[in-house]
């Protein structure tokens, strides 16, 4: 147990009630530093407004209209994502919680947008970055990774003050050894862990060695706990589910109630568990997503954020030798997020159409905007003449002139011209927005050497 003085409590042989008061006695200015909700019932609304007034206080100290996106987004990962993970750790955090600690976060991620109008949906900001989103933490599924850590200490800290407490609770009264079949009764924190049952069962496997484990049919010896392969074909019966049962003994048993073709479907489990118990060594129980074996709520929350997604085609575009602010600005573009007239008409938001750039009276699309409007394309003639960076090659929509134009360069000097390409849509965007909002305007010439030099400092910056 690894709780610095209230490790003292488990040397003291005293009742269980009486470690349980002192490990509380010795862990209490811990818990209320952080002021972490100390009750036998469930916490309402008072007890995490604390957490709620901490991000609002940190938020009230920031100046979001004078950072980048890519700062906002920094902070959003490394602070704010941050200050509740002592709390989910500890509590399956309510909906309105997490719900409010997202509209914080989008709005300060979002600040400098015009009307504060989110780009993306927040699902997708939450997806890693190699799925399409911005690799922000998403809460729900963060706080479920870091409660898993509570039902890994009750199959590994064998000494613990909490596995003592719990067996005493559940297994000795019950007669289940297993903590996967203790009763579903108890504490608002227990049933919220009773919640994550089958998420452990699916992220566990066992390494045998005596072929002992607590519970052969719900434990997953055999790569994957029996009741999911022969589900619905039997019941959950009390004869395989003896605690700490041998294989050699609880197989018989199992296979006289399996069905014929469920049973030639596992035949294979049987052959296997043949050669198990032959060795002195202990049964071991191993988490399916770190390489050493061990639980670690990083790669599980990867695991989950990432399971049943589809990589993006913008995944490249994270890896890239330009700083963060062009980065997103290039994942925005590739994925038509940006603000451009086509898409507040599609927001349903009424204003003047025409583009800033050539002042034509066409509609300002993506497409237009950055490759066929005759403004952009003086710029990138003007560009090429200076550093020969090829124009792009047009195509009919902005994803397929992106992948053309971004794709046709090589040799040694690709990350160089990826760079100065992405810098030169980067600038025409920062144009536009500079002839719309403030009435600004550069010559061609002059902005074809401010998209050289700032190339030059990204990509020497990066």
């Amino acid at each position: 147990m690894k709780w610095g003085k209230a490790r003292v409590a488990e040397e003291v042989e005293v009742t269980e009630a009486v470690k349980v008061f002192l490990f509380f006695l010795f862990e209490g200015q811990r818990i209320f530093r952080w002021r972490l909700p100390l009750t036998s019932k469930k916490p309402n609304k008072e007890c995490f407004q604390p957490l709620l007034d901490k991000l609002e206080k940190k938020l009230a100290t920031w100046k979001g209209t004078l950072l980048t996106r890519a700062g906002r987004l920094q902070l959003i990962t490394s602070v704010l994502s941050a200050i509740p993970v002592y709390h989910m750790s500890c509590f399956c955090l309510p909906k309105w919680v997490i719900d409010r600690i997202e509209a914080l976060s989008r709005k300060f991620l979002w600040a400098t947008t015009a009307g504060g109008i989110p780009l993306k949906n927040w699902r997708s900001i939450c997806l890693p970055k190699a799925n399409g989103g911005f690799g922000v933490k998403d809460l729900a599924l963060q706080n479920k990774a870091l409660l898993l850590k509570w039902w890994w200490r009750l199959y590994t800290e064998k000494d613990s003050l909490w596995l003592t407490y719990m067996s005493a609770l559940f297994a000795r009264r019950h007669g289940h050894a297993a903590p996967l079949n203790w009763i579903s009764s108890g504490s608002f924190f227990w049933k919220d862990l009773l919640a994550l049952r089958l998420l452990f069962q699916i992220s566990t496997k066992w390494a045998l060695g005596e072929a002992k484990v607590p519970s052969f049919w719900y434990d997953a010896w055999a790569g994957q706990p029996l009741v999911f392969l022969t589900k619905p074909a039997i019941s959950v019966d009390c004869t395989v589910t003896t605690p700490f049962i041998t294989l050699q003994k609880a197989l018989p048993l199992f296979l006289n109630l399996v069905p014929r073709p469920h049973n030639a479907r596992i035949s294979g489990i049987t052959e296997e568990a043949a050669a198990l118990g032959s060795t002195n060594n202990q049964d071991i129980i191993l988490w399916k997503w770190t390489s050493d074996g061990n639980f670690a709520s990083g790669p599980t929350y990867k695991q989950l954020a990432s399971a049943g997604k589809t990589l993006s085609p913008a995944k490249f575009l994270w890896k890239l030798k330009v700083p963060p602010k062009v980065k997103i600005f290039a994942v925005l573009l590739f994925q038509r997020k940006l603000l451009t007239q086509q898409a507040m008409l599609r927001r349903s938001i009424n204003i003047q159409t025409g583009c800033a750039l050539c002042f034509s009276h066409l509609l300002e699309d993506d497409l237009h905007l950055f490759f066929t409007c005759p403004f952009s394309r003086e710029v990138w003639r003007h560009v090429n003449l200076l550093t020969s960076l090829p124009t792009p090659l047009e195509k009919d929509t902005l994803v397929d002139t992106f992948l053309s134009s971004f794709g046709c360069h090589f040799g040694p000097q690709k990350k160089k011209w990826n760079c100065l390409f992405l810098t030169t849509l980067w600038a025409i965007w920062g144009e536009r927005n500079n002839r719309t909002f403030r009435d600004l305007q550069k010559p061609v010439k002059v902005l074809a050497r401010f998209i050289t030099e700032e190339g030059a400092l990204f990509y020497n910056f990066s």
